[in-house]
This record gives structure tokens, C-alpha cells and sequence, in this order.
């Protein structure tokens, strides 16, 4: 019989409650054994068998812990991360990796001295819109790219509740938080760029925070461009990947979110994915556009992020999403502030 491995969060935020809790719940060899809870407790509201914690060094020398999840603001994840390598846990650690480029790497070095397996919450790689893109690429639909443009664009101009995602920590701000995700799939298609050149603005009314970014990304022969904004009223194509033999479009659609908040599990039949299908472009011999359809059969969900981390921890495997990865990704967010603030092309 497969092992059982305890888990647990720290925190019952939305990341614990929406992104976390009920994968480890659907999950038949993960059991949500305690969350960290300072303040208020609730976990018990959800899970009443869970154990809430007071403190972290209680979660640390507890032995029956065999992962613990770093869903906490991203300027804790360096300090939460590195007692839990001490320690010796199994960890998962929410994007963004951390605060910077320095931290990312210390933690590198503290990994190669502990047991732990650690990996990255970067669970928009299993986005139904993501995956079809990737698979349109794979199959060399496009031919070869010379243009790519990924946008994550909402319309928020007022303030986050939380007040983490608003104050000038080293964590906070879109480039960190949504601009993560956008970087990690970057790198997944095309791997790590030459250059990077950035505009980074806090555009809302009072915001302390970046709320808008401009990234572009270049490699040898295309680049890619980066788009995130929190005040976009008509957001346009998510992903807009212009290829030799073809130009492919596609809406920003995964519902996941929506389900698992509404309590809906992958593994329930309640549980519809299904979103509209990617428009694919083409030139004819006569210079007339057409277009069809392009949709992938693949049903990828976010719990197999712990499917991928649980084979990790059996095989004794490097995680799909290692650290290295984590290092990337941060590697060209410190490039992009650097970029900004400097007004100039920063290369890698």
C-alpha cells in the first residue's frame, strides 16, 4: 500500500482554502493533518480533524509532518522555507518563489545539505488554456515562432482586502504575484531569454505597489512580450503567439479557480473544465486568411501538481518544478526591476 503523507499548511488564507486544502483532500495519499493559525482559527470550520498550530517550531519538530506548504505572503516564504530545509520537511512553497534572486540561491545552497524534497507552486501550468497552447507548439502547428505576446490582465483599480499585496514589502506587487505564472510558462516554452527590458508602474489612484508591467523577453530569432495590468477594462487574448506557418489565439478561460471556491473537486463529476477552443490562423496560397479550431483532449487539473510532488518524494526524483526552476523565474524578475529602474536592456 502507497504511503500516506501528513501535510501541512501555513496558512488558511485563500491559497490554503481555494488552492491547497481541497487538492490534499481529493488527494487518497495525502491527509491534511495541521495549519498554522496565529490568529483566528478556522480550519476547523472546514476540516475538523486538521490540527491548528500556534507557533512554526511546534509544525518543525513535530515527526509525524512529512510536508509542510509555504502559502504564506511571499516575503516570509525565504525565512519559513529555510527552518523547514533544517528541519529536514518535504516542502512546497507558493509562488513566488521568494522576494529575490539572492534568496532563491541561498535557499539552493540549504538545499543540498537536507533530506527535503522542495518544489514550486507554479499550478498555472496545468491550466486547461496553457496546456493547449504548449501542445499547439509541441506539434509545430505554428512553425517556427517570431512573435509571442502573454497577457494577464484584470480590472482592479481599488485596493486589495489584503493588506500584504498593498504595503511595500519585498514581496509584494503584480510582477511578483501574477507576473510569476506568466514568467514560469515563458520559460516552460521557450526557455530563458538573452535579455530582458522592463517598464514597471503603480498607476492606481494611492497604490504603493507595481499594478502595471511591460516585459520583453528576447531570444535569438523572436521575443516575448509581457503584459500585466490590474486596470484593463477589455482584457485582450491572453496568449497571441505569431508563427512562421501560422498565428495562434487564445483567450485566458480556465475555470479552476471557480470550481475548487465553490467547492467542486476534480475527482467529483461536477467537476467542467471545458473551455472554448483555441482560434489557429493561416495564410493561403492566394493571401487569404482562415482560421479553425485547435482544442487538446488533455484533461490537466491542478491536482496533479501533488500527483507530480507525491512521485517525487517515492521515486527519490528531482520534482517537475524544482528549485531551479523557482531560480529561473526570479532571475528575471530581479532583471526586470533592475531593467526598469535603470531604463535599460539588462542581459543574463
Amino acid at each position: 500500500m502507497n504511503k500516506k503523507f501528513n501535510v501541512c499548511l501555513l496558512s488558511f488564507g485563500m491559497s490554503g482554502k481555494v488552492f491547497h486544502a481541497p487538492l490534499i483532500k481529493d488527494n487518497p495519499q495525502l491527509n491534511l493533518y495541521g495549519c498554522l493559525e496565529l490568529s483566528e482559527k478556522k480550519v476547523h470550520l472546514s476540516y475538523p480533524n486538521c490540527i491548528s498550530f500556534d507557533n512554526y517550531e511546534d509544525i518543525l519538530n513535530d515527526a509525524l509532518i512529512d510536508i509542510i506548504v509555504v502559502n504564506t505572503p511571499t516575503y516570509t516564504h525565504f525565512d519559513y522555507t529555510l527552518k523547514a530545509l533544517k528541519a529536514h520537511k518535504n516542502i512546497v512553497v507558493e509562488k513566488c518563489f521568494t522576494s529575490n534572486l539572492e534568496e532563491a540561491l541561498l535557499l539552493q545552497d540549504a538545499a543540498k545539505n537536507s533530506r527535503s524534497v522542495v518544489s514550486i507552486y507554479h499550478n498555472k501550468r496545468w491550466d486547461r488554456d496553457f496546456v493547449t497552447v504548449a501542445k499547439a507548439i509541441q506539434e509545430n502547428l505554428l512553425g517556427d515562432i517570431v512573435q509571442a505576446v502573454f497577457r494577464f490582465e484584470r480590472y482592479k483599480p481599488g485596493m486589495n482586502v489584503k493588506k500584504h499585496k498593498e504595503d511595500t514589502n519585498a514581496g509584494s506587487g503584480i510582477l511578483k504575484d501574477l507576473g510569476s505564472h506568466i514568467i514560469d510558462m515563458s520559460i516552460c516554452l521557450f526557455g530563458m531569454p538573452i535579455s530582458v527590458f522592463a517598464n514597471i508602474y503603480k498607476n492606481r489612484t494611492g497604490s504603493l505597489v507595481d499594478d502595471t508591467v511591460l516585459l520583453s523577453c528576447q531570444y535569438p530569432k523572436f521575443s516575448v512580450q509581457i503584459y500585466l495590468s490590474l486596470l484593463a477594462m477589455e482584457p485582450q487574448a491572453g496568449f497571441y503567439i505569431q508563427g512562421k506557418k501560422a498565428l495562434l489565439k487564445m483567450n485566458r478561460a480556465d475555470k479552476q479557480e471557480v470550481l475548487l471556491s465553490q467547492g467542486i473537486l476534480p475527482s467529483q463529476p461536477e467537476w467542467d473544465n471545458t473551455i472554448k477552443p483555441a482560434e489557429i490562423y493561416y495564410m493561403n496560397s492566394d493571401n487569404s486568411l482562415d482560421n479553425y479550431l485547435y482544442e487538446t483532449p488533455l484533461q490537466m487539473h491542478y491536482g496533479h501538481f501533488y500527483d507530480a510532488f507525491i512521485l517525487a518524494l517515492e521515486t527519490n526524483q528531482k520534482p517537475v518544478i524544482g528549485i531551479e526552476d523557482g531560480i529561473k523565474v526570479m532571475r528575471i524578475i530581479d532583471a526586470a526591476i533592475k531593467s526598469s529602474l535603470q531604463g535599460q536592456v539588462i542581459f543574463l
